[in-house]
């Protein structure tokens, strides 16, 4: 009887601290990231350029992404030490859609790691053009 109390308290704490680890990610990666530097791991031809791009994540689970004058918007969600995000740009004769599913492998008070897939989509007039990449993506807090 005691050993199955101990394991029923074992698991709802470890439950409790996966909820606070989590809870805790989403709380910090809350606020302005300046993106330092992006390692692309394993596609040298996925083009896209974001280093010293501002990225502002919401309490409302909106983010947006200002860099070249521009700012694109999209929506994210942070579970299990995982940040799902997306992006959608339109623009007159193009649209770009920007997928990530990363893993937030460092985050502190003033740096953020990010390391996982990004997939973009770009379609102009009847023409659809996809890539994808793992990368690594350091922030540091503005």
């Amino acid at each position: 009887m005691k050993k199955s109390r101990i394991l029923l308290v074992a698991v709802a704490l470890l439950t409790v601290m996966g909820l606070t680890s989590c809870e805790k990610t989403a709380d910090k990666i809350l606020g302005s990231w300046e993106l330092t530097s992006m390692t692309i791991i394993d596609n040298e031809d996925f083009d896209i350029e974001l280093e010293g791009s501002i990225w502002t994540f919401n309490a409302d689970n909106t983010f947006s992404i200002m860099g070249n004058g521009e700012i694109v918007g999209g929506t994210y969600s942070v579970k299990d030490e995982q940040l799902v995000a997306r992006l959608l740009a339109v623009y007159s004769e193009e649209s770009e859609e920007l997928n990530f599913i990363m893993d937030v492998s460092e985050i502190t008070d003033s740096k953020m790691t990010l390391e996982g897939e990004m997939k973009l989509t770009v379609t102009e007039g009847d023409e659809t053009y996809s890539d994808r990449c793992l990368a690594s993506l350091y922030f540091k807090k503005k």
